[in-house]
């Protein structure tokens, strides 16, 4: 559920508000427990299942929800009643709550705040959306590591995202370290090697892409050698990406993670 062993820090926002917002709330926690569940999965995959802080911006377009594991059974349940200010970037929401809560390990999910009060059709989209939202990695991961044997590359796929969601300098580097990880450990345990050149012949070999699609092949190596010196600054102490950088690299990885598992899942059925 929404609130199991929360008390209330701090809360400026109405209670019409909040009760609306936990029932909405309460709907897409079960939605993404369906969705696991079609999929074999525990609902203690859910970050949302687990005893976590939590704050509530509750702004005038957005609502940004942001989560922080807790050691305990009772966690603090903060909200902002932010409707009279500017809508403002979910991730630096959840920086400012980092800094001055202390949140350690964030996650967030952010969704219009037309939602929350939604009827009929509108209201079930809503629900199903952002219940997809919270299980899209985790049956991701569970779909290509199992069928692939490609747990290692979706882990650290997972850990970018995560890592760029906390939006520290710091964590930006890291995100370019997993996403070459990710990239690394993909084409090694597909192809049986991260030398491209020869990964590439691979990908036909075995099938995944057929003899009409060498040349693409040939393009997206290339592509992904480009990716790499592009992301790789070099020096004895390069400087830590930006979040423009880390964002590209990020979306760049994903969209190559997924675009080859799918190809390979297709070959082999």
């Amino acid at each position: 559920m929404w609130r199991p062993s929360m008390a209330y820090d701090h809360s400026d926002l109405p209670a019409p508000d909040r009760e609306a917002l936990e029932d909405f709330m309460n709907v897409v926690i079960q939605a993404a427990q369906t969705q696991l569940k079609s999929h074999g999965l525990s609902r203690t995959r859910l970050q949302w299942e687990h005893p976590h802080h939590r704050y509530v911006w509750y702004g005038p377009m957005v609502v940004v929800i942001v989560g922080d594991p807790a050691s305990g059974d009772t966690a603090s349940l903060r909200y902002k009643d932010a409707r009279n200010q500017s809508d403002v970037d979910p991730q630096i929401v959840m920086r400012e709550v980092q800094r001055e809560f202390g949140f350690q390990n964030p996650f967030l999910i952010a969704f219009p705040r037309t939602a929350v009060n939604a009827t009929g059709k509108i209201r079930r989209d809503a629900v199903e959306a952002v219940a997809q939202r919270l299980t899209r990695d985790i049956i991701m991961l569970h779909e290509l590591s199992s069928k692939l044997g490609i747990t290692e590359a979706v882990t650290y796929l997972t850990n970018a995202r995560r890592r760029f969601e906390e939006g520290t300098a710091e964590a930006m580097g890291d995100v370019k370290t997993n996403c070459r990880n990710a990239i690394e450990s993909l084409i090694r345990t597909i192809t049986g090697t991260t030398n491209f050149a020869k990964g590439k012949q691979a990908l036909v070999k075995q099938g995944i892409f057929n003899q009409h699609e060498a040349a693409f092949v040939d393009a997206l190596a290339s592509l992904l050698e480009a990716f790499f010196n592009v992301t790789s600054r070099p020096g004895s102490h390069p400087p830590l990406p930006s979040r423009e950088d880390a964002s590209f690299v990020l979306q760049v990885t994903e969209a190559t993670v997924q675009y080859v598992a799918q190809r390979a899942l297709a070959a082999k059925r």
